[in-house]
């Protein structure tokens, strides 16, 4: 974090620059991150097409996770090791193309967002972030209840007509809603805001900036996926404030594509703009889909075929 420049009296003019300095030196240093470690294989059956991952608040340590369009509207627990605990189903919502979720607080309570925005062939009419109360979790792994008037709905369009998307993120301090588009050259970022109870109405996202850095990269890889198309995302994450010194002034994020791990910085002003920060290589994985950053920076991958490695990127404190 820079602080703003302005005019000050001589006798304060030591103490600014020790405020600019400690700074500085308190920013986070995305490259403070150990190589990509196997932390086991993903084998259960009940994880084959995982879509979205994010760290659980109710209990540590443990995450929720979703399977793509196609499967059972299912909020899967998994445990610190990424293995199968049990499962809740929300049949009232559906499932169209699950793509992506977040936890996040929000006056004290916790909740899931749930990324219903995948279109292949861009022909939605509307799309949709389901917003659920994070349900309490057992010592045992089992799941507590979330009732149908618990949960609420954002349905909206893009303002530019239909897109394809697999990420999502929650900006708190900006109060909004992030999208990143997959299969648009660059990909196109969104925002939507963020309302806890919204209406009965479908409401619009904004196109802010397109990320230039991604999209076009290709890396040589034993998947076609991460050779052909390293830099397509496939899921996001509003880094933690308390690491990354946060500001409404600049969002920083974490970007999975099938080849990487992005550090970016969506810089909120007029134009907005985003400023790539670190790139992280994935070892060898068929597709990369899902993506969990802890409240200490620690990164979880896993892929959406069964049998994958799951990867866990450690910071080196």
């Amino acid at each position: 974090m820079k602080l703003k420049g302005f005019k000050m009296l001589a006798c304060l003019g030591g103490l600014g620059l020790m405020m600019t300095q400690t700074a500085q030196a308190q920013a986070f240093d995305y490259k403070q991150y150990a190589q990509p470690q196997v932390m086991g294989q993903q084998s259960d059956s009940k994880l084959e097409e995982v879509s979205g991952l994010a760290v659980a608040h109710s209990r540590s340590p443990y995450f929720w996770a979703i399977n793509d369009g196609g499967n059972s509207p299912s909020l899967m627990l998994l445990d610190g090791k990424g293995k199968f605990k049990s499962q809740l189903n929300l049949e009232q919502l559906g499932n169209h193309d699950w793509e992506d979720l977040e936890t996040f607080v929000m006056d004290g309570k916790n909740y899931i967002a749930i990324a219903d925005i995948g279109d292949n062939f861009s022909r939605r009419k509307v799309y949709y972030v389901h917003l659920v109360p994070e349900p309490k979790i057992f010592p045992d792994g089992q799941i507590g209840p979330v009732s149908r008037e618990q949960i609420k709905t954002i349905a909206f369009q893009y303002e530019d007509g239909p897109r394809d998307a697999e990420a999502l993120g929650i900006d708190l301090l900006n109060k909004r809603i992030l999208l990143l588009t997959k299969r648009d050259a660059p990909p196109r970022m969104y925002s939507l805001p963020l309302i806890m109870q919204p209406q009965r109405f479908v409401y619009r996202a904004k196109h802010l900036t397109d990320m230039n850095e991604l999209g076009q990269m290709s890396f040589s890889g034993d998947y076609l996926t991460q050779t052909l198309y390293a830099g397509m995302p496939t899921s996001m994450t509003v880094m933690p404030d308390q690491l990354t010194m946060a500001t409404p002034k600049a969002t920083s994020l974490a970007v999975l594509s099938y080849g990487a791990v992005w550090f970016f910085d969506l810089i909120n002003k007029e134009p907005p703009s985003a400023q790539k920060n670190h790139m992280i290589k994935l070892p060898a994985m068929p597709q990369a889909e899902a993506m969990a950053v802890d409240a200490q920076g620690e990164i979880t991958v896993l892929s959406e075929i069964t049998g994958s490695n799951m990867i866990r990127i450690p910071r080196l404190m």
